[in-house]
């Protein structure tokens, strides 16, 4: 059964497994510890019925060969917590905070379309060490055989720049 609400649609939350979750800026976009994007209505409500993505193996470019299964629990808590209705699932495996920016971020890299993640851990992480940690994350990706050469730069540029923090003026190393 889809919500309607003021002439929106939820998002359909589609069927998920360990390596077929939800991830990106949805997953930003659901209650957590830290403090993730703030589109919530924008991200999970549409004026047509759509169903969001699922990241993983048939999606674009998979990740999973880079970090297997890290990050990726059953969140359907989260998304009781919004408000969102999940249907007959019992759960629903979705990337955390963490796992949500490396996927953006190697997506964009395959895509190169950097800039949609310049400031992510800015954005979406709320300290040092949160932003430390998923900088030594993304060095996994580098050392991927799955990424070309040009891809495995534009992260490394990308971990650079986070690294710098230029948009608190705060520097620190990786």
């Amino acid at each position: 059964m889809e919500i309607k609400i003021r002439d929106c649609f939820q998002k359909k939350i589609p069927q998920t497994s360990i390596d077929r979750y939800i991830s990106g800026i949805y997953a930003l976009n659901l209650p957590s510890e830290m403090s993730g994007d703030w589109h919530f209505s924008t991200v999970w409500y549409s004026y047509v019925p759509e169903t969001a993505p699922v990241w993983g193996n048939d999606f674009g470019f998979d990740t999973n060969p880079i970090w297997g299964s890290f990050g990726v629990t059953d969140r359907i808590k989260a998304y009781r917590e919004a408000n969102l209705n999940t249907g007959n699932l019992n759960c629903v495996y979705t990337a955390d905070n963490y796992r949500a920016i490396l996927d953006l971020m190697v997506h964009s890299a395959v895509r190169n379309s950097m800039g949609t993640v310049v400031g992510a851990t800015m954005d979406y992480l709320d300290t040092e060490e949160q932003k430390h940690y998923v900088l030594e994350k993304a060095k996994f990706a580098i050392q991927s055989n799955t990424l070309s050469e040009e891809q495995k730069t534009r992260i490394q540029n990308w971990i650079t720049d986070e690294s710098k923090n230029i948009y608190r003026g705060v520097s620190y190393e990786p």
